[in-house]
């Protein structure tokens, strides 16, 4: 199985190895350069910060969070499939663009 952008996974944890799996958002397309074996990544959390984008329910077309959730464009990882446990939903590709937009003005020059 291959994971796509949108796919909301459990992955690592990449700063806590003991913690259990956190949720993460898939960013990067079938034209990533290894597509298939690893994946761009941003982070979800249930921590509301002002610059975090609040998940709402019909950002989900696939799945739910269990708690009210956001997403951190702030915090990328790459993520190796080998290391995804499990997909739990999918998010609405608009939704997934203004992450990417979030994400691109920290890393752009304007």
């Amino acid at each position: 199985m291959t994971y796509n952008r949108g796919d909301v996974i459990w992955g690592p944890e990449p700063f806590k190895p003991a913690v259990k799996p956190r949720p993460w958002v898939i960013i990067s397309n079938e034209n990533h350069p290894f597509h298939g074996e690893e994946y761009l990544a941003v982070t979800l959390t249930t921590t509301k910060r002002p610059e975090a984008l609040e998940i709402i329910e019909s950002h989900w077309i696939e799945g739910s969070a269990p708690r009210k959730s956001y997403a951190a464009p702030w915090v990328v990882i790459t993520i190796k499939h080998k290391d995804i446990k499990e997909k739990i939903g999918k998010l609405d590709l608009d939704f997934l663009d203004k992450i990417v937009e979030n994400l691109e003005s920290y890393i752009c020059q304007s």
